[in-house]
């Protein structure tokens, strides 16, 4: 089954603190590639949008870094922020924030499968990761013909914080579901 009409590229994103990863799948096939690594500055949300400028795309997703436990956290609520600034200057092209955990363990995994030191693969674990994100959310959209995720809409606010427990720990706080 090939993904349903109307997306054409996607461009897979994963922020991180110091550097950002990109991915890009540029047709039905789903081939993914990994594309560049950025720099987290200031400008950077400039810099994505120059992109998608220039290569014509259809959605964006970017990847929402939950804990293990499924909890926002710091992490998760910059990309979020990141996601919305991202939203708000790219409409009316759709941004999903999807759920990556993992996906930089399983990046170092194959880059030092493939013979990379963990000193080698620190330019480009990022955009590996965004090709894994970017890979899943390509199974999901052949299997169901939608990318997955939760759409990032201008009126939906931020991501809740995580409700405290008892003895003082985080308890999990499941993302809004789509729509709101």
């Amino acid at each position: 089954m090939t993904p349903a009409p109307g997306f054409g590229a996607v461009l897979a994103i994963d922020v991180g603190s110091v550097r950002i990863g990109l991915a890009r799948c540029t047709d039905a096939e789903g081939v993914v590639i990994p594309l560049a690594t950025l720099a987290n500055h200031a400008g950077v949300v400039d810099e994505v949008v120059g992109l998608i400028d220039q290569m014509p795309t259809g959605a964006v997703i970017i990847g929402l870094p939950l804990t293990l436990s499924g909890e926002v956290g710091p992490a998760a609520q910059t990309a979020q922020l990141f996601a919305d600034s991202l939203c708000r200057r790219v409409e009316p092209v759709p941004v999903y924030l999807v759920d990556e955990r993992l996906t930089t363990v399983e990046a170092q995994r194959r880059l030092s499968a493939s013979g990379r030191s963990h000193r080698d693969s620190r330019r480009v674990i990022d955009q590996m990761a965004a090709a894994i994100l970017l890979e899943h959310a390509v199974s999901v959209w052949r299997q169901t013909g939608n990318l997955p995720g939760i759409r990032v809409t201008l009126e939906q606010g931020p991501l809740p914080k995580p409700r405290k427990a008892r003895h003082g720990k985080p308890a999990a706080v499941d993302p809004p579901s789509p729509g709101g």
